[in-house]
């Protein structure tokens, strides 16, 4: 009787083995483990092993968890026989049912559950030396399982798309929920996203764009650029949209040292180097390749028809990773997420060209930005119009009101979170 119950028992924990490994491997971190291997870890390379062969993996874990609970309800029902008749039957499927699903299923997965990744380590070796002990039946059994899915067309594989790869990875990275890695999950997620974003959306406007008239006086240019916190600018010549070249501060100074004694002879034209034009639609991951194939670090952004919109850096691309980059050159402007002023009772007093991009990862926001870049471009596409000073709105949970307007432009706008003011009278 006790060597009976004896069996049982050892059975038992044979199969909260078998389930707590199942669910250990299946929550492992793949990414953790491919680390540890990296560092020559033999236990994350034997899991590594096991997660490739995943079919013959399951294969040889329900076979083995099947055995030991079908072999411990019988020993049990024939142990409950001896003991209380034909009642025994009912009282084996009773006991059986209370201790598998407690001891051998519960209790197993859900510590394998909290610490998934040092249970899968434990048992990697004894399944790794299962899987292939077992591997011949567990074949056999497989080949009936694609045989009768076959039959059923039901043994087709689907393959990810490179978009639902791209959303795991997002919801991976979001489901991280450190404090302490907060930056970091945002750099992964704009990584992630820099397929989508265009050009367009993180370029200087052309109307913020600083650029110095090929046909000024050569002293007058030389002051200009020794006064400009750039270091390359582009040229113009008839009118400001008519880029004819980018001149490089080094370039200049060069020059003026080498004729210092006859400046007029310095032609502009020759010392600029030739504009890269690129497309606005451009996805920033493109452009990021194009950067680094082309060694530039400027760009001239150009609409399909050719017409100037504006200019784009290397910087400007990394910031969308990195965040804003400043150093002792940079002026306060409004591509540094500026023009943000956080008022006392909650609202924010915005700059219409600031872009909701920025605003969404400085703020944590979800505001929309398919239709339009900047804040001010937002409100207009919302109210199909340009409002008036004064005016204001609700979408998406905050009140937006016009606080200035310079001509067609919206200059000021105050963003108010509706949980913080009522929407006035």
């Amino acid at each position: 009787m006790w060597i009976s119950i004896s069996i049982v028992a050892f059975l038992l924990i044979l199969s909260g083995i078998f389930s707590g490994s199942e669910t250990a491997l299946t929550k492992a971190s793949r990414a953790l483990m491919h680390e540890k291997e990296r560092e020559n870890d033999n236990k994350a390379k034997a899991v590594n092993w096991l997660l490739a062969r995943q079919e013959k993996l399951i294969g040889t874990i329900l076979l083995g968890n099947n055995l030991v609970n079908i072999l411990a309800t019988s020993i049990s029902t024939k142990l409950m026989l001896d003991m209380f008749g034909t009642e025994g039957v009912a009282y084996a499927t009773l006991v059986m049912t209370f201790l598998i699903l407690v001891f051998s299923e519960i209790l197993p997965k859900t510590y394998a559950i909290r610490h998934a990744n040092r249970v899968s380590l434990f048992v990697a070796y004894p399944l790794r030396f299962l899987v292939k002990l077992f591997f011949p039946l567990v074949s056999f059994m497989q080949a009936i399982v694609s045989a009768t899915l076959s039959i059923f067309r039901l043994n087709k594989k689907t393959k990810e798309t490179s978009e639902e790869i791209k959303a795991e990875l997002r919801g991976a990275i979001s489901l991280q929920d450190s404090q302490g890695i907060k930056q970091e999950k945002a750099m992964l997620k704009s990584v992630l996203e820099l397929t989508d974003v265009q050009v367009y959306d993180v370029m200087k406007h052309r109307r913020s764009v600083f650029s110095i008239n090929a046909d000024k006086p050569i002293e007058e240019i030389i002051g200009l650029v020794l006064n400009s916190p750039f270091s390359r600018i582009p040229i113009w010549k008839d009118r400001p949209e008519n880029i004819i070249g980018i001149i490089r501060s080094k370039t200049l100074l060069k020059a003026v040292k080498d004729n210092e004694k006859d400046l007029d002879s310095i032609k502009i034209e020759t010392i600029a180097s030739k504009p890269w034009f690129i497309l606005e639609t451009t996805n920033l991951m493109k452009q990021l390749q194009a950067f680094k194939k082309h060694r530039e670090h400027f760009a001239v952004v150009v609409d399909e028809y050719g017409a100037l919109q504006g200019i784009v850096t290397l910087e400007d691309v990394l910031e969308e990773i990195v965040g804003d980059i400043n150093d002792e050159t940079d002026m306060p402007s409004l591509d540094e997420t500026d023009g943000v002023r956080v008022r006392n009772d909650g609202s924010y007093v915005v700059d219409g060209r600031v872009t909701i991009r920025d605003l969404n990862r400085k703020f944590e926001w979800d505001l929309p930005d398919d239709e339009a870049a900047t804040i001010a471009g937002f409100l207009i596409h919302e109210t199909e119009r340009i409002p008036e000073q004064g005016q204001a709105f609700e979408f998406y949970g905050f009140r937006f009101k016009v606080i200035s307007r310079k001509r067609n432009q919206i200059s000021t706008i105050k963003i108010t979170p509706l949980t913080n003011e009522p929407l006035e009278e």
